[in-house]
C-alpha cells in the first residue's frame, strides 16, 4: 500500500514535469521550438539570478546582525566595567585619606601595612583595566578632563587657566572619563 502511494507521487511529479516540456510536434517548425526554449531559458536564468541575489542579501543581513550583536555585547561589557570602576573610586579616595592621616607615630604597624596592601591591590586592578589617573597639577585646564571647583587670581598672564591645585584626582578609561579631576584654576585679576 505504501509502495502504491510512492508510485502515485512519482507519476504525478513526472506528469507535472512533462506538462512543462512541449513536444516538437506541437510547433510549426524547429525554429519556433528553439525560440521558445531560449525564452524559457532566459526566464529561468532571471529567476535564478533573483533567488541568488535574495540569498546574498540575506547572507549580508545575517553577517551585519552578527557584527552588531557582537558590538552591542562588547559595549554592554565596557559599560558594566565602567560602572563598577566608578563605584570603586570613593573607596580609593577613602584609602588615600586614611594613608594621609597615618604618620610615624601610628602604633599599630599591621594596620598601616593592611591599608597599604589594600591600596596596592586596588591600584593593580585599575592598571589591569587600563584605568589612568588624571592628576593634572600645573597643566592647562581642560574641561573634558577637569572640573573647576574654585579659582585663584593671578597677575601673571602666563598662569591664566593653569591648574593651581588638584583637590581630587580624576580617572579615565581610554577616552571615557570615569570622574574628572576636581581642581582650582588660576584666573587673571581684573
Amino acid at each position: 500500500m505504501e509502495r502504491k502511494g510512492k508510485e502515485k507521487q512519482n507519476t504525478s511529479s513526472l506528469a507535472e514535469e512533462q506538462e512543462d516540456v512541449v513536444p516538437d510536434e506541437e510547433f510549426e517548425d524547429g525554429h519556433t521550438s528553439i525560440k521558445r526554449l531560449r525564452e524559457r531559458l532566459k526566464a529561468c536564468e532571471a529567476e535564478k539570478k533573483e533567488y541568488l541575489d535574495g540569498w546574498q542579501r540575506l547572507q549580508a543581513d545575517v553577517s551585519n546582525i552578527r557584527k552588531e550583536a557582537s558590538k552591542s555585547g562588547e559595549l554592554a561589557g565596557d559599560n558594566a566595567i565602567k560602572s563598577i570602576l566608578t563605584k570603586l573610586l570613593p573607596l580609593i579616595d577613602a584609602l588615600e585619606a586614611a594613608q594621609s592621616h597615618m604618620n610615624a607615630e601610628t602604633k599599630e604597624e599591621s594596620w598601616k601595612e593592611g591599608i597599604h596592601a589594600v591600596y596596592a591591590q586596588i591600584q593593580s586592578l585599575l592598571r589591569e583595566y587600563a584605568v589612568e589617573i588624571i592628576d593634572p597639577g600645573g597643566v592647562i585646564f581642560d574641561p573634558t578632563l577637569h572640573e573647576a571647583v574654585g579659582s585663584e587670581e593671578t597677575e601673571e598672564p602666563a598662569k591664566e587657566d593653569v591648574i593651581k591645585a588638584v583637590l581630587q584626582k580624576g580617572y579615565r578609561k581610554g577616552d571615557f572619563v570615569l570622574r574628572p579631576a576636581r581642581v582650582i584654576v588660576y584666573k587673571l585679576s581684573n
